[in-house]
């Protein structure tokens, strides 16, 4: 894997304002900001991972798991980064 395959990087309380970021830049309405964002990561079993290029935040995924199934709240990937399969690698 080189650098422009994207690094998966878990997230946590010191992403939110990249996250929130990369939200607006992936979705028009449907965006979430960062108190969004930091209330989603606070439910229990939630957890998200943010993809790299080039150290350079390129999409996330945030998902929460109930009992057996894993729930996907939000999955983006700025468009200057689609058609990659970085979205495919966020989902592995």
């Amino acid at each position: 894997m080189t650098a422009t395959d994207g690094t998966l990087k878990p997230v946590g309380p010191f992403d939110l304002d990249v996250l929130a970021a990369l939200s607006e830049a992936c979705f028009d309405e449907s965006r979430w900001n960062r108190k969004a964002v930091a209330e989603v990561l606070a439910m229990p079993g939630a957890f998200g991972v943010m993809i790299l290029v080039d150290n350079a935040p390129a999409g996330f995924l945030l998902a929460r798991i109930a009992a057996d199934e894993c729930e996907i709240l939000s999955l983006g990937v700025q468009p200057s980064y689609r058609r990659r399969g970085l979205a495919r690698r966020l989902l592995r």
